[in-house]
């Protein structure tokens, strides 16, 4: 997405946000994210790992650099981001690491090996994480939702029934109520289903 796709426009919010492209695959470019939004706002509160894409194959029919890219986009990337954040948070003894995953990281799906272990392993370093800072008052959560209605599905042949999908707001929401819990208490992980649960 760029800043004139966002919602609300960068003028808008002029003052109050920072658009730096960044490919979060690469350590130097993370860390020059990091480094601008330090230098522009002091600290950083609240980290949300929210990138990734996907891709419909076969092992058997899969390409390497595409099964190559899947995971760096969901797992190197969230590695990066918590890595350069935290040296901040640590030394103030204070943050919030939010990694937004997939149900895909428990439930296997055909055609998807690299999607599925890109989240599974998401989510083993989300619990590692946890425990590596947990002692230094930084908290560490999972957000797992099933499918969203995205432009993710878009061309893709057989998808389930987008009306009966989660909304793009209901990962954010559930993304607030995490980030807005009291001191005091972590919330681990959370899974978010559709009402009539996994399509």
């Amino acid at each position: 997405m760029t800043s004139k796709q966002l919602p609300i426009s960068y003028a808008q919010m002029a003052g109050k946000s920072l658009v730096v492209p960044t490919d979060v695959t690469q350590a130097e470019a993370v860390e020059t994210l990091v480094n601008r939004a330090l230098a522009a706002y002091g600290q950083i509160d609240i980290l949300v790992n929210n990138a990734g894409t996907g891709a419909f194959e076969m092992v058997v029919d899969s390409d390497p650099e595409v099964w190559t890219q899947v995971v760096a986009s969901n797992l190197k990337s969230t590695y990066l981001c918590s890595k350069y954040v935290l040296p901040s948070m640590l030394a103030r003894q204070s943050g919030q690491i939010i990694n937004v995953l997939s149900i895909a990281a428990k439930v296997a799906f055909k055609a998807s090996s690299a999607y599925c272990a890109a989240k599974a392993g998401a989510l083993a370093f989300t619990k590692v994480l946890a425990e590596e800072v947990r002692s230094e008052n930084i908290r560490v959560t999972a957000v797992s939702p099933g499918s969203v209605d995205t432009p993710f599905w878009a061309g893709i042949e057989g998808h389930p029934d987008l009306n009966l999908m989660l909304k793009p707001e209901h990962v954010a929401e559930t993304i607030l109520f995490v980030a807005t819990q009291p001191a005091g208490m972590v919330t681990d992980e959370i899974v978010v289903t559709p009402p009539l649960g996994i399509l």
